[in-house]
């Protein structure tokens, strides 16, 4: 396979370099395109945005989120694609090895193909303008040409922001955003899960063993499936840019823990009447659930020892939907109570 990909791999890496030298004075910026790609977003800021708008599209959103994500790090372990940053030392090709600049976002340890952040992102806003553009009523083909232009403006920003950093080929990239096109229109067509705890419990394990099945499997037949961990701490500019949070098993820990969230979340909210939300207060409750995602993803967790490492992340991508669908409506209900009150009542 890599003698197949190699002239692929060279052309590709002309094209990173020509990237890098044109946008060399605006890697800042190319650095906050590829964090709107990250897969966490889609679980931090993207599912809670859309879940006050619209539950059912909300909860839609991060079922494609994990169903997406699982899918990219099994298809990482599969087609065992390497990386531009460390291929080009690894492949014995050059005599003079190019120089692709590296960045604090570039040296991520899992195998680079698909792309998780075109796949994730092209996953989840394909779902999310699908079902704006069929609730939208007034002047449709205007709002429908808006949003898909974005759509697509998003994407290339991300998929060439991934490509700048030395992160992911070209080939890439352009995999991973039609394999979210896929993904994204088959599940949207099939989705229709209540909020029956049992059925998240079980698609949780499912995933989460599945993914281990599978690992056990290759790693009797090709060996190592974590080599790409090896090439990443070898060939990284600065070891302080390797994190564990880039790796599959981490991606199915988020995947596994969100999805359980979310069911435990419904489950304790199954018997709240639901009532018509005002806008102030649907915007006041995004503010909130923004913020505490925020906190939430600002909150550090040590990776050694790795074990804990694992514990408390499943806790933490846990907590993320207990928080959006139980406490942040709960604050909104107090906050929305509490304005409409007289001002005579505020005082007393």
């Amino acid at each position: 396979m890599d003698v197949i990909m190699a002239p692929l791999h060279q052309w590709e890496v002309q094209i990173i370099q020509e990237l890098q030298t044109k946008f060399k004075n605006s890697s800042e910026l190319m650095l906050f395109l590829t964090k709107l790609g990250d897969p966490r977003f889609a679980f931090l800021i993207y599912f809670p945005l859309v879940y006050f708008l619209n539950k059912r599209i909300g909860i839609q959103v991060i079922w494609i989120a994990a169903v997406s994500e699982w899918l990219n790090a099994i298809l990482k372990w599969v087609l065992y694609g390497h990386r531009p940053y460390w291929w080009v030392h690894e492949s014995g090709l050059y005599q003079d090895v190019p120089q692709l600049q590296q960045y604090r976002l570039t040296c991520e340890t899992g195998p680079g193909s698909p792309s998780g952040h075109a796949m994730v992102t092209a996953a989840v806003w394909y779902a999310i303008i699908k079902a704006f553009n069929a609730s939208t009523v007034n002047h449709r083909i205007f709002w429908s040409c808006l949003s898909w232009l974005f759509f697509i403006l998003l994407m290339l920003s991300v998929m060439v922001s991934r490509c700048f950093i030395a992160t992911h080929f070209p080939h890439q990239v352009l995999l991973g955003t039609v394999t979210g096109l896929l993904v994204s229109e088959l599940f949207s067509q099939h989705f229709n899960l209540g909020p029956n705890l049992k059925t998240y419990i079980i698609s949780s394990i499912l995933l989460l063993t599945s993914a281990l099945i599978l690992h056990g499997v290759l790693d009797a037949l090709v060996g190592n499936t974590m080599w790409s961990l090896k090439s990443a701490t070898k060939w990284c500019g600065k070891k302080a840019w390797i994190h564990l949070d880039t790796t599959p098993y981490f991606a199915f820990t988020r995947d596994s823990a969100s999805i359980f969230g979310v069911g435990l979340a419904q489950q304790l909210t199954k018997n709240q009447k639901e009532i018509k939300r005002s806008c102030r207060r649907k915007t006041g409750e995004v503010l909130i659930a923004v913020g505490f995602a925020i906190v939430t993803e600002s909150m550090h967790i040590p990776q050694q020892p790795i074990s804990v490492f694992y514990f408390l992340s499943c806790i933490k991508w846990t907590l993320v939907p207990c928080l959006v669908l139980c406490v942040v409506p709960r604050i909104g209900q107090i906050l929305d109570i509490s304005s409409y009150q007289k001002p005579d009542e505020k005082m007393s």
